[in-house]
């Protein structure tokens, strides 16, 4: 069979030897298994959480493109996180490859790589989901190593805000712009305007940070810079009084309540602006069986709904009428909890563990780990030539080639290290709890609800009347049947409300 393998590294801290660790073994996979690999597609220092990679996309052109020299059946990762750490995108781009005749398997985590083999789709779930959440770790650990720069005062890098400057990385206030910042504090509290206070700063020929001039909005977010009360920020970890701050506690309170005032306070969630429709790309049309989508609508009273809809449906060629997204959302996290019964949780965690420690050996740094072996003894017999060397013009060639070896050796230890921080090595009980933890969470958590889906369910099939939900982890769909619907006053305004249902499920459904 003809494969290709697909590589890629996140950070640019990272070395070649990460990409060359996952050549390395998908070769041999590809060796063992009698596969012929006949090209390599490798993005360097860029994300899976996003699809915005050139030789990702190249790769999906060329298996979409009848054309193309390149003409495969397989796509070699040697873990899946290398091909997605996105939950669409996972699920599109395995889709898609899948319409063009092409797997993705990976390497160190083998399994079935039949699209329709439920147990594989469930592993694969778990292991996707596992990894997003141990990825998540990994930002705490970097988070971890900021942290203990902010304890010591130092900077992790970034724009210096104005008012700070840096030396030997450790901030320092800069006692030239610093009053500048304590002006804008002061005259906001006193009731200037954002555009006053810029006016006056631009007539003056005092610059921004960056040099420029200032505009109406640069002043709220200098107003909200908890680093101007001293508190050390990265991310969403604020850790007080660990860096000299310019402006008292109590000033800093009331410019907050100024900007409370403006209205141009922005929270996170608002900045996101988006609702989060939990099902696309996971639910269909009963009838027509079409993918339905999240529409968004307002009633005659002006409030605002969600629901799903086909998209037949709304082009007029298909009757299914559409349904309000919270109602049925929680009807499929309902149905995913069933599954999860304390044995079934156990047989989980039990499995996979073990899956992890078959799959050891397989892994980017076993392979690492054993060019570092090789490497110490090249260097340990270099060292044994030297001292057996009398003459320095017989030394001489050794000391080189020694010192070659010692830099493989570092770039190598590197790798390591970094192979290391990726590596996920679960435990059952580190299963246990990842499986608890999104069960109990699901209530409240978009991330846990998120998570529930992802790894139970295939796909769901949405009818007028029922809905069947097709498990990744069971030969079994679980059917709810809706007995009692309201008409929509508008299709476009108000939404289908489901009065009670039934959930018909096995209670414990197997793998």
């Amino acid at each position: 069979m003809n494969v290709v393998i697909y590589a890629r590294y996140s950070s640019h801290n990272q070395t070649e030897q990460s990409i060359e660790g996952q050549l390395d073994y998908c070769y041999r996979y590809a060796e063992r298994e009698g596969h012929t690999v006949i090209e390599e597609y490798i993005d360097r220092a860029l994300t899976a959480t996003s699809d915005k990679r050139p030789e990702f996309q190249r790769m999906i052109a060329d298996s979409e493109d009848k054309k193309s020299k390149v003409k495969f059946e397989a796509v070699l990762v040697y873990r899946y996180d290398r091909f997605s750490r996105n939950q669409i995108d996972d699920i599109l781009y395995t889709k898609k490859l899948a319409q063009n005749g092409v797997v993705v398997i990976s390497v160190t985590e083998p399994m079935s790589d039949n699209p329709d083999d439920p147990t594989a789709q469930f592993m694969r779930g778990i292991i996707r989901e596992m990894n997003a959440f141990y990825s998540a770790e990994l930002g705490q650990k970097v988070t971890r190593g900021m942290n203990i720069n902010a304890e010591k005062h130092l900077s992790n890098g970034g724009t210096i805000p104005l008012g700070f400057k840096t030396v030997d990385k450790v901030y320092v206030i800069d006692e030239e712009t610093a009053p500048i910042i304590r002006e804008i504090f002061d005259r906001a509290i006193s009731g200037d305007s954002y555009t006053e206070i810029a006016d006056s700063l631009n007539a003056r020929g005092i610059k921004t940070i960056k040099g420029g001039t200032f505009a109406k909005g640069t002043i709220p977010k200098i107003l909200q810079n908890v680093k101007y009360k001293g508190t050390y920020k990265f991310g969403d970890v604020q850790i007080p009084d660990a860096i000299p701050r310019i402006i008292d506690d109590e000033t800093f309170r009331r410019a907050q309540e100024v900007i409370e005032r403006n209205g141009k306070a922005r929270t996170h969630s608002k900045a996101k602006g988006k609702d989060e429709y939990l099902l696309t790309t996971k639910l269909f049309c009963g009838y027509c069986r079409d993918m339905m989508v999240g529409m968004s609508g307002r009633s005659q009273t002006g409030a605002v709904h969600r629901y799903y809809a086909c998209k037949n449906a709304r082009k007029g060629t298909c009757h299914k009428k559409h349904v309000r997204k919270e109602y049925i959302e929680d009807l499929v996290i309902s149905a995913c909890k069933k599954l999860l019964t304390e044995s079934r949780i156990k047989q989980i965690s039990r499995e996979l563990e073990q899956f992890g420690k078959r799959n050891f050996e397989s892994t980017c740094l076993y392979s690492l780990q054993k060019q570092q072996k090789k490497l110490e003894k090249q260097k340990n017999n270099l060292l044994d030539s030297i001292s057996d060397s009398d003459l320095p013009e017989l030394r001489k060639p050794y000391q080189e080639k020694l010192l070659q070896v010692m830099q493989e050796i570092k770039v190598i230890e590197q790798a390591i290290e970094e192979e290391k921080e990726n590596d996920v090595n679960l435990s059952a009980d580190e299963i246990s709890d990842f499986l608890h933890k999104i069960k109990s969470d699901c209530t409240n958590s978009m991330k846990s609800k998120k998570a529930l889906i992802s790894t139970f369910v295939n796909r769901i099939y949405l009818y007028d009347d029922k809905i069947t939900i097709v498990f990744n982890s069971s030969d079994k769909d679980a059917t709810i049947d809706f007995t009692e619907f309201e008409e929509p006053e508008k299709p476009d305004e108000t939404l289908i409300s489901g009065k009670s249902s039934t959930l018909k499920i096995d209670a414990s459904p197997q793998m």
